[in-house]
């Protein structure tokens, strides 16, 4: 069975099923009888399987923090017989949180913290993780993935009663629930089903990995323009073109007229009636209607970081004039 016979050996009674096959949910379910918790069961996950109802069948299993573990699985993939039918992820551990990771050959199995998981081949586990926003991990055999990081083992354990009394096989009296035709059809993980949903959100993780490569590229390209070796680590690299683009101060005409102007337009009435530029910094000939205009457009420019020197000011014509001489510090 895909190796799923290696994992852990099942209780007696119990076959393992490839958890390829089934889904695997959590939904809390009133306090109902049996009958009307098995009409309550559809409308708890009718939104989450998409599978015609006379193609699945839907057993309820234990409860984990207060809500059921439900499992659905196509018609013709069980069959009743003497040994009890489960997924094999079953056999990990239920982790306090995070995922229980087991690794064999070219599949792993992930189990979760409410009870349920699921199959994954070992190439998309680490896309699927951070996918799940990268949950702690503990793993109970295996290696894991680049990228992925063990916060410690788990180790397998016996399966308690409760999860050797699930069954997928059996018929009512098993506990499986047969709901009445006409309820709105129940989703099921089948093969075909979990390929077509599962297949929409690989092609999306697949795209956004093409995109994230090409970003890469294109920054590598770029360190490589400003002369920055490549050290086969982006984080690296970048850090260290980072760390050598020191700020260097600006000087010259450009900021020193831009450092200026800004300052000047704070102040009503100014105007420039003059401006030269020469070693000395940017002399401007300035009038206002007074010299409190004059001292406040000194004070201004003060304000912007500008050093800036002052002439003698003159009255004239209604007028107060200046002339001041700027610089950078």
């Amino acid at each position: 069975m895909d190796g799923s016979d290696r994992i852990l050996a099942a209780p007696a009674g119990v076959a393992w099923l490839a958890s390829e096959q089934v889904l695997l949910l959590s939904a809390a379910l009133p306090p109902l009888s049996a009958g009307q918790r098995r009409t309550a069961l559809a409308f708890a996950v009718e939104d989450r399987i998409a599978q015609p109802l006379e193609q699945v069948k839907v057993v309820l299993g234990p409860v984990v923090d207060g809500a059921h573990v439900i499992a659905v699985v196509a018609r013709g993939l069980v069959a009743a017989g003497k040994r009890r039918l489960l997924p094999d992820v079953l056999a990990l551990p239920v982790p306090a949180l995070g995922w229980a990771v087991w690794i064999g050959g070219d599949r792993a199995l992930v189990r979760l913290s409410d009870g349920t998981g699921f199959a994954v081949s070992v190439a998309d586990l680490a896309m699927v993780w951070r996918h799940a926003g990268a949950p702690e991990v503990r793993v109970c055999d295996g290696v894991l993935p680049e990228g992925m990081v063990s916060a410690g083992d788990l180790p397998l354990v016996p399966m308690g009663r409760a999860w050797a009394r699930f069954d997928l096989s059996g018929g009512e009296r098993d506990g499986l629930l047969r709901l009445p035709r006409g309820i709105r059809a129940l989703a099921g993980v089948l093969l075909l089903a979990a390929g077509l949903h599962l297949g929409v959100i690989w092609a999306d993780l697949m795209q956004e990995r093409r995109m994230l490569a090409v970003h890469e590229i294109a920054l590598r390209q770029a360190l490589k323009a400003v002369g920055q070796p490549d050290s086969g680590s982006l984080d690296t690299d970048l850090a260290a073109a980072l760390a050598a683009s020191e700020p260097v101060a600006q000087r010259g005409f450009l900021p020193v007229m831009v450092a200026s102007s800004s300052a000047l337009t704070q102040v009503p009435g100014l105007s420039v009636q003059g401006l030269t530029w020469g070693d000395g910094g940017l002399r401007l000939d300035l009038q206002a209607p007074d010299l409190a205009g004059l001292q406040a457009a000194e004070a201004a420019m003060t304000a912007e970081g500008l050093t800036v020197r002052v002439g003698s000011a003159v009255n004239a014509d209604g007028a107060a004039k200046v002339a001041m001489t700027v610089t950078q510090p």
